[in-house]
């Protein structure tokens, strides 16, 4: 290979001898893909806090005089709502990483 140097030398540490190998090679790294997604908070607080409103809450109002649709529907957003307090939604980013492209590209 050009641009490759070796020695030999003396270690001094037993009867072998020890090598040096000067290689002068760039390297690209593939960069990592990044992607945003969205997650609820959940930690111990938040789901004492989720299990207390969801224990205090008045369902008896839900089911009266509407249809099947209607009730979980009224169920389905005051259910959101509760999470949406106790356990609020946020955006991270997610290392994506996809070992095919991870590989380390020599460049001569």
């Amino acid at each position: 290979m050009e641009n490759t140097t070796s020695e030999t030398f003396e270690a001094h540490l037993s009867d072998h001898k020890g090598q040096v190998i000067q290689c002068n090679l760039y390297i690209d790294i593939a960069p990592e893909n990044k992607e945003k997604i969205t997650v609820r908070c959940i930690n111990e607080k938040n789901k004492t806090e989720l299990k207390a409103k969801l224990k205090d809450e008045k369902w008896n109002s839900i089911n009266t005089d509407q249809t099947a649709k209607e009730a979980f529907d009224k169920f389905w957003y005051r259910l959101l709502e509760i999470l949406d307090t106790t356990c609020p939604i946020k955006t991270v980013t997610k290392l994506k990483r996809n070992l095919k492209k991870k590989l380390i590209r020599i460049r001569r």
